[in-house]
């Protein structure tokens, strides 16, 4: 992170160290290597980041190897990038980065980290509207799969959840955090949709209910754009 955790950390984390920040896996220059070597390659490279310290790093990564070897729509993606801002959504946009973010977490997380790191921090965890403003492309998905039930795994993999947590910020407690980083249910659905399919060079064949395109049909009792939020 670029601030330090905090002593109200401690409980959750278990941090005794008021100046702790959370750590790389791998060094500046590690990173830096692996990305320079991936784009000179023609790979799109993804990277698996939450602080926004660690973005900066991988953002640098990326725009030194941009510069070294300039290519153009190359995707290469943040996998979480969970605390934003707008300077580096701003960045990202302009590096034609793309963000892989899950909000389940939010809804899960959210009470607890905002007690932990703040309520100014958290304000902005996940912050969906805070990248598509910039022009940054997201898809919003699930993480890993612990447990079989959709709504109350680890991290629970129902879209519908996904979207609802995208579109009102409200967590699993009934809290409300981070409000103007709601989406539209527009927005959110393209996120899980014909965005998602940017990610993997795949909006030429699917994304979207078009004549040529893979698809799966849902039938829903309701208009799903109108309905009123159930949770």
């Amino acid at each position: 992170m670029r601030q330090p955790y905090g002593l109200s950390a401690r409980d959750l984390y278990a941090i005794d160290d008021p100046q702790y920040r959370g750590f790389l896996t791998l060094t500046p220059e590690q990173i830096a290597s692996a990305i320079a070597i991936g784009h000179r390659q023609g790979w799109q490279m993804v990277a698996h980041v939450t602080g926004d310290a660690g973005v900066d790093v991988v953002l640098d990564a990326i725009e030194a190897a941009q510069k070294e070897h300039p290519a153009a729509d190359r995707r290469h993606t943040l996998l979480h990038a969970y605390f934003v801002n707008r300077e580096t959504a701003a960045r990202a946009a302009r590096l034609g980065v793309l963000v892989d973010t899950q909000p389940a977490w939010h809804y899960k997380d959210a009470d607890a980290l905002a007690n932990a790191l703040g309520a100014e921090r958290l304000a902005h965890f996940i912050g969906l509207r805070t990248w598509r403003e910039a022009g940054v492309d997201v898809a919003i998905n699930t993480d890993h799969m612990f447990g079989l039930d959709p709504d109350e795994s680890l991290n629970p993999f129902n879209p519908f959840l996904t979207m609802y947590d995208a579109t009102t910020r409200r967590t699993e407690a009934g809290q409300i955090v981070g409000a103007d980083e709601a989406v539209s249910r527009r927005e959110a659905l393209r996120m899980m949709t014909s965005m998602a399919a940017r990610f993997s060079f795949d909006e030429r064949n699917r994304g979207a209910i078009e004549p040529g395109k893979l698809g799966d049909s849902v039938v829903l009792t309701d208009v799903r754009l109108a309905v009123l939020p159930s949770r």
